[in-house]
């Protein structure tokens, strides 16, 4: 899979620079990573804050239904971490996803 982009229901690519979003919705996020095994699901792994909260979850999710309407369904997955590559930078797609 190529890096930056996930795969929707039907196989077209999506990229991640069009999921981006701004405000105040991920301010209880300390990182996050999307993480892709079946076209159409993504996962969004979340190292949550303090004070993050189940409304915190819900609202990231109902975001990213407005952003991409039924071409992925994102669900945000609470994790302790999200390793960095070894020269200290955040993978921000991590797809498991086979092109094709």
């Amino acid at each position: 899979m190529e890096a930056g982009y996930g795969v929707r229901q039907k196989g077209a690519r999506i990229s991640l620079a069009a999921l981006n979003m701004h405000g105040p919705l991920f301010e209880k996020v300390r990182r996050f990573q999307y993480y892709q095994e079946t076209p159409g699901t993504c996962i969004l792994r979340v190292m949550a804050a303090p004070g993050f909260t189940e409304g915190d979850r819900q609202a990231i999710e109902a975001a990213y239904r407005v952003k991409v309407g039924e071409e992925v369904r994102f669900v945000v997955q609470l994790v302790d971490d999200i390793p960095l590559t070894a020269r200290g930078k955040l993978k921000m797609l991590d797809s498991r996803v086979s092109p094709g």
